[in-house]
């Protein structure tokens, strides 16, 4: 019963994958938040 075996790189390369979309969207939910919403409660500006 090996059909659960998945190569070692598809593993590296979807997590590295994941890592970099999470990363992305963070990013970008920043800049987002930064750009467009009104500033309510900005403590640091």
């Amino acid at each position: 019963m090996r059909a659960l075996e998945i190569p070692v790189d598809f593993v590296i390369l979807l997590f590295g994958f994941g890592m970099v979309v999470s990363l992305f969207l963070d990013v970008g939910f920043y800049l987002y938040s930064k750009r467009f919403l009104p500033k309510t409660n900005d403590p640091a500006e």
